[in-house]
């Protein structure tokens, strides 16, 4: 399920800078959201006092008219934007919640908040208005086949973690990205599939390489069109979830190229 909500800043003055790390913010906002609709859900997703880092089912991306990817520091152009959030229906390892469950928490609290929405940037609060909400038609007919066109709707990150070394992250100009990249889809398909054995290819068409600042570091990224080759049941996964590192962050969500 692949829905799009349609916001805009209330009290827009035309000098709102987008900062570096806005995705951050996005994704408090959202965890906030969740916990004004199901305090319950939001703790077992990310704890309390004590932090749970437990694999979610969805990602997300935020459109802003006139800033592409890896600008780092923009002015907005018009008060509008639009935040699009995507879930699979996906059992969360060791918890008995589906990835429905948490698109209706978050959808409920969109509407039950939508005339007292805040959104912190730049170190300051400020008041959304929830315009519309619209889901997307299903287009998992076009993922049938083990080789499909996708280009990201959000940055793509992989990263190296290696025993004793600092993790690093690879663009799609590295030459150890393919076999990072496929470890990361055979961990995202053993967590909600099951299933580790099986081939992943990753073909650029049309990529370049972006560096974004994220958690006060910079870090590289990968933009653009390209082909993936993996079992139709692993592609609709990553679909539905993103593809990557730090997903439910904004980062990896991909769009189908008919």
């Amino acid at each position: 399920m692949r829905v799009t909500f349609f916001l805009k800043f209330k009290n827009f003055s035309g000098q709102l800078h987008l900062q570096p790390d806005y995705r951050i913010k996005i994704y408090s906002f959202l965890k906030e959201l969740i916990k004004q609709s199901r305090p319950d859900l939001r703790n077992m997703l990310w704890g309390t006092d004590k932090k749970v880092n437990c694999v979610k089912p969805f990602t997300f991306s935020c459109f802003f008219p006139g800033i592409k990817a890896g600008d780092n520091a923009s002015e907005l152009k018009t008060d509008r934007f639009t935040l699009t959030v995507s879930f699979g229906n996906y059992l969360v390892p060791g918890l008995n919640i589906n990835g429905y469950e948490i698109f209706f928490a978050l959808y409920n609290g969109f509407i039950q908040n939508k005339h007292a929405l805040q959104l912190s940037l730049n170190g300051t609060s400020h008041s959304l208005v929830f315009v519309r909400a619209v889901t997307h038609r299903e287009k998992l007919g076009f993922i049938s086949s083990p080789a499909v066109k996708l280009k990201t709707c959000a940055p793509l990150l992989i990263r190296k973690i290696m025993p004793g070394e600092k993790p690093r992250w690879l663009g799609f100009d590295d030459s150890e990205f393919g076999e990072w990249m496929k470890k990361s889809v055979v961990s995202l398909s053993r967590d909600f599939l099951g299933k580790s054995d099986f081939p992943v290819k990753f073909e650029p068409i049309k990529c370049k390489i972006v560096y974004l600042n994220h958690y006060r570091g910079l870090i590289k990224a990968t933009a653009g069109i390209f082909m993936l080759e993996a079992p139709p049941e692993v592609i609709k996964l990553v679909y539905e979830t993103g593809l990557g590192a730090r997903r439910n962050q904004g980062f990896g969500m991909v769009e189908v190229v008919r």
